[in-house]
């Protein structure tokens, strides 16, 4: 499938995230800290790289600083002390995603299938894309959304995702 550079001083991170990402077909390479990480990139070319922040001799924004100077390379930051600040530096530094430790495989996973499917330009939130999941499971029952408001009322924009082309009818009282 894909070839994931995982960029992290913690062997257990390291290794639960690649036994996650091999066991989906994944190509995985490891890296201890942030200089082995630069020195991978450099090596070898990868469709996708997991940074830890804190690492060290080079810290997830410094590698994905140096990364950027050259690519568009996607990346996920998995690390336990992003903080908002920081959160913003990684946006800035137009990052994929930033996942708490302990990460959850499912949303990491479902996170690496879509960039890989061709969404790495992407910039939704992940509440974004979870908001549109469920938008999609529920978007053919047939329902009736009875709601109190007038037309400035601030949830319009989110009805009119949730029933996209439905037929609609707007009473007015």
């Amino acid at each position: 499938m894909a070839k994931i550079l995982i960029a992290d001083d913690s062997t257990v991170c390291r290794t639960v995230l690649s036994i996650l990402l091999t066991n989906q077909g994944h190509d995985v390479a490891q890296a201890t800290d942030g200089r082995e990480a630069l020195a991978n990139l450099e090596k070898k070319s990868f469709d996708l790289v997991l940074l830890d922040h804190d690492m060290p001799h080079a810290s997830g924004p410094t590698v994905l600083k140096k990364v950027r100077q050259k690519s568009q390379l996607p990346a996920i930051i998995v690390s336990g002390t992003v903080s908002p600040e920081l959160s913003k530096e990684y946006k800035e530094l137009k990052v994929a995603g930033i996942y708490g430790k302990p990460v959850d495989p499912k949303m990491l996973r479902d996170k690496i299938q879509s960039l890989l499917a061709g969404g790495a330009g992407e910039t939704r939130s992940d509440e974004d894309i979870a908001f549109e999941k469920e938008i999609a499971r529920v978007r053919n029952f047939p329902a009736t959304l009875t709601l109190l408001g007038n037309a400035h009322s601030p949830f319009r924009e989110v009805i009119a995702r949730i029933v996209g082309d439905a037929p609609q009818r707007e009473v007015r009282l």
